[in-house]
């Protein structure tokens, strides 16, 4: 049997060790699979400072950001923070922010995949299921995988009050972005694998998609380390 590691295109746009939330949650998978694969991370560049600190990120590719996108992200903070943050209207409107990033991750690699560089493509963060990924269009030869995405879930009964000051109203714009996002569907149309992080993203994203049961597994995006359990106080 060879020893020899999987060579493994991770896309972890939030990776952060330093930082809570997704990007912490990007980086614990990166770290993990770095350990059992020959990785390549390509991440952006605001997680540098973070992840220059650590060992692991000898080879990562930063993307950059233009000033115009640096600019435009300001206003849509000034646009959705006010003493709270509209999370609905803040994800869509930073998509642009996104799309940037897509695009160079494309532009990047799509030679390398083609020439069969890595073994697997795998995409992490984000990881909220609204995300495309332009170069599941250049893996015809490498699997893609998807995943742990997670969200869509709704307030259960009950929680109106606190839907609304989550701004759910907001939340038709999730179907909006279905409809006129490039390449969403053809992401999860294409994906060799998809790991969603709950029940009902699983089914959600079955029924949205017509996904059969061997493309799709259930893969929770949370653990907690050995480390963490057994720190003494």
């Amino acid at each position: 049997m060879s020893n020899k590691k999987l060579k493994v295109l991770l896309i972890v746009e939030q990776c952060n060790p330093d930082w809570a939330s997704v990007p912490l949650v990007g980086y614990n998978f990166f770290q993990e699979i770095n350990n059992l694969a020959d990785v390549t991370l390509v991440t952006h560049i605001r997680n540098k400072p973070a992840l220059e600190k650590h060992p692991e990120s000898e080879k990562v590719v930063y993307i950059e950001e233009g000033k115009l996108t640096k600019q435009y992200y300001k206003v849509v903070a000034k646009l959705t923070a006010n003493g709270r943050v509209n999370w609905p209207l803040h994800n869509a409107l930073s998509y642009p922010i996104y799309a940037e990033f897509n695009q160079q991750v494309y532009q990047k690699f799509q030679a390398k995949i083609l020439n069969g560089d890595y073994d697997i493509v795998h995409a992490i963060t984000p990881m909220m299921p609204r995300y495309p990924y332009k170069v599941v269009n250049v893996c015809q030869q490498t699997p893609f995988i998807l995943g742990p995405v997670n969200g869509g879930i709704p307030f259960p009964p009950g929680f109106q009050e606190t839907a609304r000051q989550e701004f759910a109203q907001f939340n038709f714009l999730r179907a909006v972005g279905r409809a006129l996002i490039p390449g969403y569907v053809e992401t999860y149309k294409k994906a060799d694998k998809i790991l969603a992080g709950s029940t009902y993203t699983l089914n959600m994203l079955k029924d949205l998609f017509e996904i059969s049961d061997q493309r799709i597994d259930l893969f929770y995006e949370n653990g907690i380390s050995e480390e963490f359990l057994n720190q003494t106080n």
